[in-house]
């Protein structure tokens, strides 16, 4: 499986378009998707928020305001990737 990490913050004029091209890429991978959402101030969240509840086997949103540097750490604990 591959893991991939989208970082958010104030990208609601594009979010959609990216998310939408993931998912038609998933159909032919065994992939899933981290949706980080690093304090955005816009609908960023809104729109990460419904593609994980419509696709929960690909979409995760995470909320962590923080710098991302220092996220692939949380994710180890978090996830327990090894």
């Amino acid at each position: 499986m591959l893991s991939i990490i989208i970082p958010i913050y104030n990208v609601e004029d594009y979010l959609a378009i990216c998310l939408d091209s993931v998912y038609q890429q998933s159909r032919n991978h065994d992939i899933e998707v981290f949706l980080v959402d690093d304090g955005s101030t816009d609908h960023s969240s809104t729109i990460a928020k419904q593609y994980a509840n419509e696709y929960p086997q690909l979409f995760h949103y995470l909320y962590k305001e923080m710098e991302l540097v220092s996220f692939g750490d949380h994710l180890k604990r978090e996830w327990r990737f090894k």
